[in-house]
C-alpha cells in the first residue's frame, strides 16, 4: 500500500499540473479571442470561460481534498507506555451520563497509559468491526486502556432546569453549547491521549484522524490492514 504522504504529494503534484495546463488553456483562447471577430470570438470566449471554470472547480476540489483527507498524525506504532495495566483494559461509561458531570473526554484519560475514548452507538455496524479488534488489540498492548462511552439508542435525553419560560431556554441553550462542545459528528467518535494525557489523534466533524489513527495503529499490531477494521 502506498504511504499516505506519497498520497498526498501525488495529489498535489497532478492538480498542480492540471490547473497550469487549464491557464495554458486560458492564455492561448486569449490571444486568439484577439484575433478573430463574430463567431471565432464568441467561441474563444467560450473556451476562456470553460478554462475558468475548470479553475474554480479544481480549486473547490482541492479545498474540499484538504478539509476531508487532513494531515495524517499517524507516524507508526507510539512506543509502549512504563505502565503496565490489570484486567480487561475496557472501562465503560454512558454519554448522557458524561454530559451531566460536565466531565470532557480528556478527564477519563489515567495518567501512564495510552487511553482511547469510543463514543459507539449499538446498531453502529462500523463501530462493532472495529470492536472485533480491541480484545486482541489489548493483549498486545498492555498500556492501553479503551474508553467505551455509549450513546443510548433512544438519544441523549437531559433535563432542563427552571420554572419560567426563560429559564428553560437558558437551560437548553446551555445544555446545546454543552453538548456542542463534545464536537460528536457520527459513531464511530475516536480520541486518543498519549501517558501524559496529550492529544496524538481525535475526530472533529467533518474530519475523522482519530479514527484513521486508531485503524493504523490496529493495523501495525494486529498485522491487519486498516480496511479490516
Amino acid at each position: 500500500m502506498t504511504p499516505r504522504p506519497i498520497i498526498s504529494l501525488l495529489v498535489v503534484f497532478n492538480l498542480q499540473l492540471i490547473c497550469l495546463s487549464a491557464l495554458w488553456l486560458a492564455k492561448k483562447t486569449a490571444l486568439a479571442s484577439k484575433r478573430y471577430s463574430g463567431a471565432g470570438r464568441s467561441t474563444s470566449e467560450h473556451s476562456v470561460k470553460n478554462a475558468v471554470l475548470m479553475l474554480v472547480m479544481m480549486g473547490i476540489f482541492f479545498y474540499h481534498w484538504q478539509r476531508t483527507s487532513g494531515s495524517d498524525p499517524y507516524a507508526g506504532a507510539p512506543l509502549p507506555a512504563e505502565a503496565q495495566r490489570q484486567g480487561s483494559g475496557v472501562h465503560k461509561l454512558n454519554y448522557t451520563r458524561l454530559i451531566e458531570d460536565r466531565r470532557a473526554f480528556g478527564d477519563l484519560a489515567r495518567p501512564g497509559y495510552y487511553n482511547v475514548v469510543e463514543v459507539y452507538l449499538d446498531s453502529c455496524a462500523i463501530c462493532r468491526r472495529l470492536e472485533r479488534g480491541f480484545p486482541d488489540f489489548l493483549q498486545k498492548r498492555t498500556d492501553v486502556i479503551i474508553h467505551r462511552v455509549k450513546i443510548p439508542e433512544s438519544g441523549v435525553s437531559l433535563k432542563l432546569e427552571g420554572d419560567t419560560r426563560e429559564e428553560l431556554e437558558q437551560s437548553a441553550a446551555e445544555l446545546n453549547a454543552r453538548m456542542a462542545a463534545y464536537q460528536v459528528c457520527g459513531t464511530p467518535h475516536i480520541e486518543i491521549y498519549d501517558p501524559a494525557g496529550v492529544t496524538l489523534a481525535a475526530d472533529r466533524c467533518g474530519e475523522k484522524s482519530g479514527l484513521a489513527f486508531l485503524r493504523a495503529w490496529m493495523g501495525e499490531e494486529l498485522g491487519l490492514h486498516h480496511d479490516a477494521l
